[in-house]
């Protein structure tokens, strides 16, 4: 299944060149629909171009039978604040990667603080984006977002511990601060110096922590030789990250494919010159 959190745009290109990457259809419907409004499409022009889609890739796909899933996703469209959301990257400053990096505190503790930092950063553009405020305050939380979290930031977790136990004991140091229904404050946030000084980008929104690894030189961590994201090195082998390794491996097989086409062409060719 293809992921791009965050990068709906990526996402709706995947979908017109492939079909459907998922189970999901409605969503992945939605995610097209975005992309029509966005490229000025009209709600008329809308419809015909996903039943277009639908006709193409979804087998036994019958108006009649789709009408309701397809009124949905029109509907879903038709809403203002559902707007297609495209951040190409994060950008990291350098007080702000100083900042964690001088706690006093494991590297496990900074590496959850500098994802919760990225996520913070992403999650205040997405409703930007949506809804045309700048939200100042810095918070966390609610729904699937403990998920998010414990899977962006690439924590290793000891027996004892969870991600819910860890945003305890962070609280407890006074860097974050528990709130109702699941919610805490990014105390930390606030006591760093705004700053226009780049310290890194952050491109790859699934493996947040893995920047924070790179850039502190633990063990196992290096960047894809394709894109320069950081990919955990499982042998000495490891050169790309896992969407560089289907593309390369795509480019390959054409190439084989090819060349396989050209050997059996002049071959053929051969065989009526000698006859």
């Amino acid at each position: 299944m293809y992921n791009y959190p965050y990068k709906e745009k990526d996402y709706a290109e995947v979908l017109l060149k492939k079909g459907f990457t998922s189970n999901h259809i409605n969503h992945e419907l939605k995610i097209l629909g975005k992309y029509y409004k966005s490229v000025g499409k009209d709600k008329d022009e809308i419809k015909e171009l996903i039943e277009s889609f639908c006709k193409k890739y979804l087998k036994k796909y019958n108006r009649v039978t789709h009408f309701k899933m397809l009124n949905t996703v029109l509907g879903y469209v038709e809403k203002e604040e559902n707007v297609l959301v495209q951040i190409d990257s994060v950008n990291i400053t350098n007080n702000e990667v100083e900042y964690i990096g001088s706690l006093d505190i494991d590297h496990m503790y900074k590496k959850l603080l500098f994802t919760l930092l990225v996520l913070d950063k992403l999650n205040k553009r997405y409703n930007e984006i949506r809804k045309g405020t700048v939200d100042l305050e810095h918070y966390f939380g609610g729904g699937a977002k403990y998920r998010e979290l414990s899977s962006t930031s690439h924590v290793k977790f000891k027996r004892s511990q969870n991600i819910h136990i860890i945003i305890g004991e962070l609280a407890k140091l006074g860097l974050l601060e528990i709130k109702n229904k699941g919610f805490v404050k990014l105390s930390f946030v606030y006591e760093i110096e705004e700053s226009a000084d780049v310290k890194m980008v952050i491109k790859d929104f699934q493996n947040i922590g893995l920047y924070y690894d790179l850039h502190t030189e633990q063990d196992k961590v290096k960047q894809c030789e394709c894109c320069e994201t950081p990919i955990k090195v499982k042998s000495n082998r490891s050169k790309y990250c896992d969407n560089c390794s289907v593309e390369i491996s795509n480019e390959k097989n054409k190439e084989y494919a090819r060349k396989s086409m050209k050997k059996a062409r002049n071959k053929n060719v051969k065989g009526l010159e000698k006859s």
